[in-house]
């Protein structure tokens, strides 16, 4: 697959440098998930919400992506909407307990600016022990196996 430029700022304020797909898209499994979904590899690889290669599911039907876009906002905090119906239930969806962290995401977007917020990001959403970034779900690090602050994935 062609390497595309990364976007890992979404417009709700998720970090898609966490995000599971985006991550196996970086380093190269996007494939073998693929294979496992059943899925072409064009439907699932994703370089971010921002990027011109957005995972199927992010690009078709997410309608805080499709609203942003209409109204030429790079983040839901620039709406006169905000916070909307839509971005309200984005966050409090107990399917994706990593939501409930954009509003502070916004709010730190909105103070310190994009370049600020990546950084605490990368350093949020790696291994304070190893330094290995890890996904919205891992409870322990890849590589060393510490306790990492990820998301306990619900029961279905």
């Amino acid at each position: 697959m062609e390497r595309k430029e990364r976007k890992e700022n979404g417009y709700c304020g998720l970090y898609c440098g966490a995000c599971p797909v985006f991550m196996k898209t970086q380093n190269g499994q996007i494939e073998q998930l693929a294979a496992e979904l059943g899925t072409p590899v064009v439907e699932v690889a994703c370089f971010g919400c921002k990027s011109n290669q957005v995972a199927k599911w992010c690009r078709d039907d997410c309608p805080i992506k499709k609203c942003s876009q209409e109204k030429g906002h790079d983040y839901c905090i620039e709406c006169d909407d905000y916070l909307c119906k839509d971005l309200m239930e984005f966050r409090d969806d107990p399917r994706y307990p990593y939501h409930t962290e954009i509003e502070a995401y916004l709010d730190q977007i909105r103070k310190e600016g994009t370049e600020s917020w990546l950084n605490f990001m990368k350093i949020r959403w790696s291994c304070k022990n190893c330094h290995t970034p890890y996904d919205w779900f891992q409870q322990t690090c890849n590589r060393c196996g510490a306790a990492v602050a990820g998301y306990h994935k619900p029961e279905s």
